[in-house]
């Protein structure tokens, strides 16, 4: 083989073959490539990381409004946090309900009807719980908490059988109900809120269990206003 063919094979073979020398990567095409993939890689992830707090940042303004034990954050639709009179909010109803977890429906096949009491006092005077309180016409149904006349009866009609609380309740309703507030009435040095479940003190307002049969008294005022309206 002559010196020529010799120079031209050598060419050939440099051409064809990689350059794998120790801290070099295969030809700067390849490295531009793979830089191209990592960036989609990153600006994916960053896209949905984004994404995901994003996701979390609204659900926690809309659902997570609501604690695992009834109490209210005001952060429902249309809550009313102002003084009594309390009416029954239908408008939004069904958009409070998803995020508490009441039922919505006909009420047909009903697993658990059970009726708790309710008396609602402010400054030594009777609030009324109103009439029609979960149950909403437009959409021809009702949720599982929900009133039928102005005796303070809370109707517990579930499709299943589970507990429901009066923090529930009130969110069906649309009244704030946290430890220290009710509506627009809240602690304060002179007055309180206090709980009362079949004549026993309660701690948490919200976190009252409905049972059938029960008695639970809610009174706002001074000391001597509430002695008074329990008397």
């Amino acid at each position: 083989m002559g010196k020529a063919s010799r120079n031209k094979r050598k060419r050939r073979m440099a051409q064809q073959a990689p350059d794998v020398r120790p801290g070099k990567v295969l030809g700067r095409p390849w490295v531009l490539g793979l830089i191209g993939v990592v960036g989609i890689f990153v600006a994916t992830g960053a896209t949905a990381a984004v994404a995901f707090m994003s996701s979390g940042s609204s659900s926690a303004a809309s659902g997570a409004a609501y604690g695992t034990n009834g109490v209210s954050k005001h952060g429902l639709p249309a809550l009313q946090t102002g003084n009594a009179p309390w009416g029954p909010d239908v408008k939004r109803l069904p958009e409070r309900l998803d995020p508490i977890g009441v039922p919505f429906s006909n009420m047909e096949g009903t697993a658990l009807h059970i009726h708790p009491h309710l008396s609602i006092l402010v400054n030594g005077r009777s609030i009324t719980v109103p009439t029609g309180i979960g149950i909403s016409y437009a959409d021809q149904a009702m949720a599982a908490l929900h009133t039928h006349d102005t005796a303070g009866t809370i109707h517990v009609e579930s499709p299943e059988v589970r507990d429901y609380t009066l923090g529930q309740f009130f969110d069906v309703w649309g009244v704030g109900l946290t430890k220290k507030c009710l509506g627009g009435y809240c602690t304060t040095t002179e007055k309180r809120l206090r709980a009362f479940v079949d004549g026993e003190p309660a701690a948490k307002a919200p976190a009252i269990k409905l049972v059938d049969g029960q008695q639970i008294v809610l009174a706002y005022g001074t000391p001597e206003q509430i002695a008074r309206a329990l008397s």
